[in-house]
Parts: structure tokens; sequence; C-alpha cells
């Protein structure tokens, strides 16, 4: 279909994988309900809204815990049968699209974090007091976050510019795709 000059197609279930929609348009978990029961996601709610812009880095991670949206999947079990007939069979497909995002997304994080700049001692100094020898990657539910920006980012946008909007250096500006530094920042 077309609309203006821009030809816009819909969006295949399996095949598709739009990081928007599939991540950063999901709500995050409850930071509080992560923290209170680390280890048992049946627990977890969502947010009732997609972001709080809580900024991680400012907490201890027993406090508040910054967790992968996409972990566990955000459509683990069908939804429960209606008076009227049996659960729509829909949500498997559902669910298992979500797999698949959850996977693709966090293989591009991993290999970003591995062949881009993300605090390596070449391209990049690492943070905290560790010698560069010793950093590990970060993982992609990380509170405090290093160069590769993504929805799950654990710094909301900081500061204003000097025409007195928001700077766009945090998740709510990389909801829709991953920033993936190369060299020192």
């Amino acid at each position: 279909m077309l609309k203006g000059t821009t030809k816009i197609s819909p969006t295949r279930i399996g095949d598709d994988f739009h990081i928007a929609l599939h991540w950063g348009l999901v709500h995050m978990w409850n930071s509080k309900d992560v923290a209170a029961h680390p280890g048992d996601p049946s627990q977890w709610k969502r947010l009732t809204v997609v972001d709080d812009r809580t900024d991680f880095p400012k907490f201890k991670l027993n406090q508040r815990r910054l967790q992968y949206r996409l972990e566990p999947i955000p459509y683990p079990n069908p939804p429960p049968a209606t008076p009227s007939g049996p659960t729509d069979s829909r949500w498997l497909v559902l669910r298992d699209h979500f797999d698949m995002a959850r996977q693709v997304f966090r293989t591009a994080y991993d290999f970003f974090v591995q062949e881009y700049s993300d605090g390596h001692h070449f391209l990049g100094k690492p943070p905290g007091n560790l010698p560069a020898s010793k950093k590990v990657p970060t993982p992609i539910d990380d509170p405090h976050g290093h160069f590769i920006i993504h929805p799950d980012y654990g710094r909301i946008n900081h500061g204003r510019t000097a025409a007195g909007t928001e700077k766009q250096n945090g998740r709510q500006a990389h909801f829709n795709h991953i920033h993936a530094q190369l060299g020192p920042s």
C-alpha cells in the first residue's frame, strides 16, 4: 500500500522484527517486582506505561533492577478460555514471534558488544576501576549501560540542549533502534 510517496508494508509475523514494535513499545517490567522476586518471573508485573523514566544507575541492584523486557517473553501462556468457547490459538503465533524477536535482538546486541566500542580497552575507556583486560561485555540489562544504547538502556535522556529541549541520549531516544558506537566517545 502507498501513503504519500512512502511505501508501507504490513508487518509479517515470523518474518519482520521491528525494534520499536517488538521491543521498544513493549511495556517494561515493574522493577520493584523484579527486585522482590529476582528468580521468579511469574511474580513480575508489567508497568501500565511503556517506560516510567526510571534512571537505573541511581539505584543499587537490589533496590530496582532493569530487566530485559523481552525476557521472559511477553506472552508465555495462552489466555484463559472464555465461556463462549476455547482459547484463540493466535496467542501461539504471537508467543513464538516474540520469542524469535527476543533472540534476534539479543544476538544483535551481543554482536555489537563484542565488535563495537562498549568500553573496550583499545576502542574506548572502560568504566570502573578494573583493568581493561578484566572487563566483560556489558549485559543487555546492565543498569548503567555503556556505549551500546537500545530500548532497555539503563539511563534515561539527561539534561537539556541550549535551546531548552531534552537531550536525546538515553533509552527514550533509542526505543526504535540500537546505537552501536565505533570508537571512543
